[in-house]
């Protein structure tokens, strides 16, 4: 996804969206202080993985952002997924919220029970039916500076199953063409 920009993003989804439904997930990782941060996300990619790889995952692409969420010093992963589902699955496949929490927690291998929401996505209008927390003020410059390292090459954005391959076919065709 290196060298696409946010309409070349958007449109490469929209084209390999067409005729199906789109799904939100919002997951929450595992709270931990600041200096296990990067072992938290670690965690919580590869809870993700695992949960992608269930039947319970219906998604034949997505996108997935990572944010980092912080409440009283702590903070925790929060993945945003931005998931294409078949069209049926907001009917006889639809799983309940209660199916999702449970097959989270289980990826994630805790016996606490993890955030999670879900919503279906119109693709009408302009406007992002998802939404973000404000991000609350540092006022610990200590904090920030821990907080920065842990994220330090730490990579924010993917993409998975037919948008991923989508997306390097573009970027093989974008690079074949520019002269070198």
């Amino acid at each position: 996804m290196r060298g696409l920009n946010k309409p070349e993003l958007l449109k490469a989804f929209a084209s390999v969206s067409l005729g199906s439904s789109l799904l939100y997930l919002k997951l929450v990782g595992v709270e931990s202080p600041v200096s296990q941060l990067r072992a938290s996300i670690s965690a919580t990619n590869r809870g993700f993985r695992k949960l992608s790889g269930r039947q319970i995952f219906p998604s034949k692409g997505w996108l997935k952002f990572l944010e980092v969420a912080t409440e009283d010093g702590k903070v925790h992963p929060v993945i945003h997924c931005l998931s294409i589902v078949p069209p049926s699955y907001f009917g006889n496949k639809y799983v309940s919220k209660a199916r999702w929490v449970e097959a989270w927690s289980d990826c994630m291998g805790v016996s606490q029970d993890l955030g999670i929401s879900t919503k279906c996505v119109r693709k009408t209008g302009t406007e992002s039916p998802l939404s973000f927390r404000q991000p609350q003020a540092v006022t610990d410059p200590l904090w920030f500076i821990e907080l920065c390292e842990q994220l330090y090459k730490m990579r924010s954005f993917s993409a998975g199953g037919i948008v991923k391959s989508h997306l390097k076919s573009i970027q093989t065709k974008t690079s074949s063409q520019s002269p070198t």
